[in-house]
C-alpha cells in the first residue's frame, strides 16, 4: 500500500483505468472473495521511529495536545506517517537526522512548554511486513483499512461500516440499510501470508418505534402475566442490564 516516492506507479501488475485514479468517485463492481492481503511495494521500507516528550506530559490529553501542536512539522518531514501512541511513529519516508521539534506553552489548560525528540528505532522490510512480521507496526494496516473506507462517506461504529444512502426513510416503518464489517485477519500473520482485511457484508435494521413502543403495541410476549414476570425475574437476576 506504500509505494515509493521514485517508483512509476506503472510498474506495477495492477495500474487502475484512468477513470478510476484517485480524484473520481469509481465504480462498483462486485467481489468474488472477501479476504484480501495488503502487501507493501517490493523496494519499500517502513521506518519504525519513537518520540519522546521533555518534559513529560502529564496526561494523554496532554501528549495529543502536544503532537497537535507540531503536527504540520511532521507532515513537512515525513509526508505520509501514522502514530501510534504513546512514543511510535511509523512512516515510508527516511529522516537523515534525528528531528528536533519544540513547542511553546498554553497557560489555559496548565501545559508547558515541551521538546519533541524523534529517533529512528528500528526499520521493517518490504518482505517482512508482506510475511507478516510486523509487530507495533500492525497500527498501520489498521489506518490503511480505515483510509479505504474514507471516501466512501460510511458512518462507523467499530469495526462496522454502514451507510444509509438507501434507506427508505418515512416511506416504511421498517428502514434496512446496507453496510459491512472490516476487519484485520491475525491469521494470515502467523501464517506467513502478511496482514489480510477480510471483509463481511452486513444489514441492519431501524425501527421508528424503540423497545418500549414496540412492546406496548402486543406485548407478544405476555409480559403482564405473573408467570411470565416470574420467569422473567429469574432470568434476569445474575444479568447485565443495559438500557438506551
Amino acid at each position: 500500500m506504500f509505494k515509493d516516492r521514485g517508483e512509476d506507479l506503472a510498474s506495477h501488475s495492477f495500474v487502475p483505468p484512468q477513470s478510476l485514479q484517485q480524484g473520481t468517485a469509481g465504480k462498483k463492481c462486485r467481489l468474488i472473495a472477501n479476504c484480501f492481503r495488503i502487501i507493501m511495494s517490493p523496494n519499500g521500507s517502513l521506518y519504525h521511529y519513537h518520540y519522546t516528550i521533555t518534559p513529560p506530559a502529564k496526561d494523554s490529553e496532554e501528549e495529543k495536545w502536544t503532537l497537535q501542536q507540531i503536527w504540520s512539522e511532521l507532515v513537512k518531514c515525513f509526508g505520509a506517517f501514522v502514530v501510534r501512541c504513546p512514543h511510535h511513529i511509523f512512516s515510508p519516508t527516511p529522516l537523515p537526522d534525528d528531528l528536533d521539534l519544540n513547542t511553546s506553552a498554553e497557560p489555559r489548560f496548565g501545559y508547558e512548554a515541551h521538546k519533541v525528540c524523534v529517533n529512528l528505532n528500528q526499520i521493517f522490510s518490504a518482505e517482512q511486513i508482506n510475511c507478516g512480521l510486523m509487530g507495533e507496526a500492525e497500527v498501520v494496516a489498521q489506518h490503511i483499512a480505515k483510509k479505504l473506507v474514507e471516501p466512501l462517506m460510511y458512518q462507523r461504529v467499530g469495526r462496522r461500516y454502514f451507510n444509509n444512502c438507501d434507506a427508505m426513510e418515512g416511506k416504511a416503518q421498517l428502514t434496512i440499510f446496507s453496510g459491512f464489517f472490516a476487519a484485520l485477519n491475525s491469521m494470515g500473520a502467523k501464517r506467513g501470508n502478511g496482514p489480510q482485511l477480510q471483509v463481511d457484508t452486513m444489514y441492519r435494521t431501524l425501527h421508528k418505534r424503540n423497545v418500549i413502543e414496540s412492546l406496548g403495541l402486543d406485548d407478544p410476549m405476555a409480559l403482564h402475566e405473573a408467570e411470565v414476570q416470574s420467569e422473567w425475574r429469574r432470568r434476569c437476576v445474575c444479568a447485565t442490564v443495559v438500557t438506551l
